[in-house]
């Protein structure tokens, strides 16, 4: 398992349907991906959002930290990834990656996604 990936200890805050939920939600169809794994016996959410090194890297540092730090109010460590030319980052959390799947988010590859209900009736979202 690479290094880089940490545990969350931090407890995360549920996040009401927002302007802010919706971009970000926007940023996992695009950008994310999640799954449960086996990690010492007990299955584990992994949630990770990685864009291009270079052409995202600011994007991230500037937007995408503030604002998913502030709806889940969980830190998040942001790494370059140079074999895969990547940048982002990836976290164990059982809460972040449950609540994307209630959200109607798929785990896995993302074969068959679309807009979540929840943002589809506002003109705003």
């Amino acid at each position: 398992m690479d290094s880089w990936i940490w545990k969350s200890i931090e407890k995360m805050k549920t996040p009401l349907i927002s302007s802010e939920l919706a971009e970000e939600t926007g940023w996992h169809i695009g950008d994310g991906s999640m799954n449960f794994y086996n990690q010492d016996g007990k299955m584990r959410g992994l949630y990770q959002l990685r864009g291009h090194i270079e052409d995202d890297k600011q994007h991230y540092l500037d937007r995408i930290k503030p604002i998913f730090e502030s709806i889940y109010g969980i830190k998040i460590n942001l790494r370059e990834m140079p074999s895969t030319r990547v940048f982002g980052f990836q976290i164990w959390n059982d809460e972040l990656a449950n609540f994307k799947l209630k959200l109607g988010l798929p785990l896995g590859k993302k074969w068959d996604i679309s807009i979540p209900k929840d943002f589809l009736g506002s003109n705003e979202l």
